[in-house]
């Protein structure tokens, strides 16, 4: 690869890393081009992408960024994950690849203000509720008391309308 290449596949993955919420090292080895389309397709749905690069143009890259700390995987081959949107939804993904398929193995990731993540890690990680799940939470978490004060609110005019029901009725027989 000549130097200019080179260069230009640094700035393009130092970009991707400064764009990202959480990154993921996995290795391919003996993956099928297939199997690796198959898992770029399933990552990619979740707003993530994989790229494979060498380690040494990896490591250039990751200089002032916040995920220097995933250096220590670098060895072997290596294929990057990047998760632009939700880290645990493409965890989620990273993990059912390589649980779908036996030549694909997670080797760690990092989150940004988070430590390093080991693969068991990332494995936990994949077992949290998706961004999407949490804010519907958070949202019904919000709803829930002014559900409850209208259903109070309510009760309480009903109520009161079946009490004025009660005394028309009682006017009516004594009339």
């Amino acid at each position: 690869m000549k130097k200019e290449k080179k260069a230009e596949v640094v700035k393009e993955m130092h970009e991707k890393l400064l764009r990202s919420e959480g990154v993921f090292l996995v290795d391919f080895k003996g993956l099928t081009v297939a199997d690796m389309m198959s898992v770029r397709a399933s990552i990619k749905e979740v707003d993530g992408e994989l790229k494979v690069v060498k380690n040494t143009l990896l490591k250039i890259a990751l200089k002032d960024t916040p995920y220097q700390g995933i250096e220590k995987f670098l060895t072997g081959n290596n294929a990057i994950v990047f998760a632009y949107s939700d880290p645990v939804a493409v965890a989620k993904k990273v993990v059912k690849g390589s649980e779908d398929f036996e030549h694909l193995t997670v080797k760690g990731g990092l989150i940004p203000g988070g430590d390093v993540l080991e693969a068991d890690d990332v494995v936990k990680l994949s077992k949290l509720p998706g961004k999407e799940e949490l804010v519907g939470k958070l949202l019904y978490l919000f709803d829930y008391p002014v559900q409850g004060l209208v259903n109070v609110t309510s009760g309480l005019l009903r109520n009161f309308v079946v009490v004025l029901d009660q005394i028309r009725q009682e006017k009516e027989k004594a009339a």
